[in-house]
C-alpha cells in the first residue's frame, strides 16, 4: 500500500510539472481507459467475438504455434 502512495505522489508531481500538451495527452489517455469499450462496440462485432470464443472453447481453431507452422509451410 505504501508503494501505491509513493507512486501517487510521483504522478502528482509529474502532473504539476507537465506542460499543456502533456496534460492533454494524459487526460485523453485516462478518458479512453475509463470508457467501457465493450459497451461501445457494435452488436455485430460483439456477436462475432462471442462466437469465436465458443469455437475456441470447443476446440475449433488453431493454436498460435499451429498457425505459425501452417503459414511457414505455405511459403
Amino acid at each position: 500500500m505504501e508503494e501505491i502512495a509513493t507512486l501517487r505522489e510521483e504522478v502528482k508531481s509529474m502532473i504539476d510539472a507537465a506542460d499543456e500538451k502533456t496534460l492533454r495527452m494524459m487526460h485523453a489517455m485516462l478518458e479512453v481507459d475509463s470508457a467501457d469499450w465493450w459497451n461501445e462496440m457494435p452488436e455485430e462485432i460483439k456477436s462475432e467475438i462471442q462466437e469465436s470464443i465458443k469455437q475456441a472453447d470447443s476446440g475449433e481453431g488453431l493454436t498460435h504455434e499451429e498457425a505459425m507452422k501452417k503459414i511457414k509451410n505455405a511459403f
